[in-house]
C-alpha cells in the first residue's frame, strides 16, 4: 500500500506570489483600479464594503476583512432581497486574476551545462512552486539531443507516495506550475503531466488529484469568501464531496499557509467528517506564518491529535527547501540528472527544525 498524503493549501501559500488574503483585498482592488476602465466597477464594490464599517460601533466586526464584510452584504441579499453576489463573485474574480504573476520565460539556453540550480528559472518565486509540483509527480530531468537541439528530458518516476491536494484558494498557481513543466520541456512518450481534477480521471489515475473546494477563477465559477461559503441550504458541492473521499484515505495531512479563522467551521467539519474514516492517520503538520502566536493556539485547541506539529514558517521558506534538498541530494548522487523525488526527504527535514 501507498502512503497517501494529502496537502491542504490556504491563502497563505498564494501570499508569496502577491496574491492578497482577505485583510489586503479592499487595499489591492483600489490600487488595480488607478487609470484601469475595466475595474471602474470596483469603485461601487468598494463603497458596499465601506457601509459595513457601521456595524464596527455596536459589534465585533473588521470592515477591512473582506471575509466579514462580504458576509454581512450577503445576509443583506438574503434580507432585503438585493442581489449584489454576482458583482462581488466578479469582483473576486478579477482582483485575483490580476494580482497572479505570470509564470516567467525560460529558454533552455539560458541554462548553463548541467547547472541544475537554474533547471526551472532563476526567479526564485517561482522556483519553489514548481519544485513543489514536480516532486507531486516525481519527475526526473536530464539533458538531451534530440535532431542535434538542447534541450532537457522530462520523465516520471515511480513513486511510492500517493499525493493530493485540496485547495481553499481560487487561483491558478498550482495549474501554471503544472503548465510550465509541460511546454518547456522533453516528455518520454509525449505524454505530459497532468492533475486528476475533481472527477475527471481521463489522465493517468496515479496521478495526484487537484480538488478546489471553493471554485476557481479559470472558470469564473467561485463560491464568495462570506459566513456560509455559500452552501447553507443548497446541496452540497462536488467538489467537497472529492475532498472527503480524498481526506478519508489520509495517512499523512499537511496544512499550507491556512490561519483557521475561528468563523471557518466547514473546513473544521469537513476535517472532522472525516475522522471516522482515517483509520490510518499517522500525523497532521501545519506550516504558517504565525506572528502573534494565535494561529498555533488555535491549531492545538483544535487538534488533539497526539502527533501533530506546528511550524510558524513563511511557506516560501518550505517550498524553496523542496528545491534546494532535490538540487543538493541529486547532485551528490550524479551530475548527469537531478530528481525530484524527495519530497518525503525535505518534508521531514523542515520540520525537524520546529522547536
Amino acid at each position: 500500500m501507498k502512503k497517501n498524503v494529502v496537502y491542504i493549501l490556504g491563502a497563505g501559500f498564494s501570499a508569496p506570489m502577491g496574491i492578497p488574503v482577505m485583510r489586503e483585498f479592499v487595499d489591492k482592488a483600489r490600487q488595480l483600479k488607478r487609470g484601469n476602465h475595466q475595474f471602474d466597477y470596483f469603485e461601487n464594490v468598494i463603497k458596499l464594503i465601506q457601509q459595513t464599517a457601521s456595524a464596527e460601533k455596536f459589534f465585533l466586526h473588521e470592515s477591512g476583512n473582506i471575509e466579514e464584510a462580504l458576509s454581512l452584504l450577503e445576509m443583506k441579499d438574503n434580507l432585503e432581497g438585493t442581489n449584489t453576489k454576482q458583482e462581488l463573485i466578479n469582483f473576486v474574480v478579477d482582483v485575483i486574476i490580476a494580482t497572479t504573476p505570470k509564470v516567467p520565460d525560460f529558454q533552455i539556453q539560458q541554462m548553463p551545462t548541467r547547472e541544475w540550480p537554474a533547471l526551472f528559472t532563476l526567479n526564485r518565486d517561482w522556483q519553489g512552486y514548481i519544485a513543489f509540483v514536480a516532486s507531486l509527480f516525481g519527475l526526473q530531468f536530464h539533458e538531451g539531443t534530440e535532431l542535434g537541439m538542447r534541450g532537457i528530458r522530462a520523465i516520471r518516476t515511480n513513486n511510492d507516495t500517493e499525493y493530493s491536494i485540496i485547495s481553499m484558494n481560487y487561483d491558478m498557481l498550482i495549474e501554471n506550475s503544472c503548465e510550465f513543466l509541460q511546454h518547456h520541456y522533453w516528455w518520454e512518450k509525449n505524454i505530459p503531466i497532468q492533475f486528476q481534477i475533481g472527477n475527471n480521471t481521463s489522465s493517468n489515475e496515479s496521478s495526484p488529484q487537484l480538488v478546489k473546494i471553493h471554485g476557481s477563477v479559470d472558470k469564473k465559477e467561485v463560491i464568495p469568501p462570506t459566513y456560509n461559503k455559500g452552501l447553507y441550504g443548497s446541496e452540497l458541492p462536488q467538489s467537497w464531496r472529492n475532498a472527503y473521499n480524498i481526506l478519508v484515505k489520509a495517512n499523512h495531512i499537511r496544512v499550507l499557509g491556512y490561519s483557521l479563522p475561528q468563523t471557518d467551521s466547514y473546513i473544521k467539519y469537513l476535517l472532522m467528517a472525516s475522522i471516522d474514516k482515517l483509520k490510518d492517520l499517522d500525523r497532521i503538520d501545519w506550516i504558517a506564518l504565525d506572528p502573534s502566536h494565535e494561529l498555533e493556539d488555535r491549531f492545538n485547541q483544535f487538534i488533539t491529535f497526539r502527533n501533530k506539529k506546528f511550524s510558524n514558517s513563511n511557506i516560501k521558506g518550505y517550498l524553496e527547501s523542496i528545491f534546494a534538498h532535490s538540487v543538493n541530494v541529486s547532485a551528490s548522487i550524479t551530475t548527469e540528472q537531478v530528481s525530484f523525488t524527495y519530497l518525503e526527504q525535505a518534508h521531514d527535514e523542515f520540520m525537524q527544525k520546529v522547536k
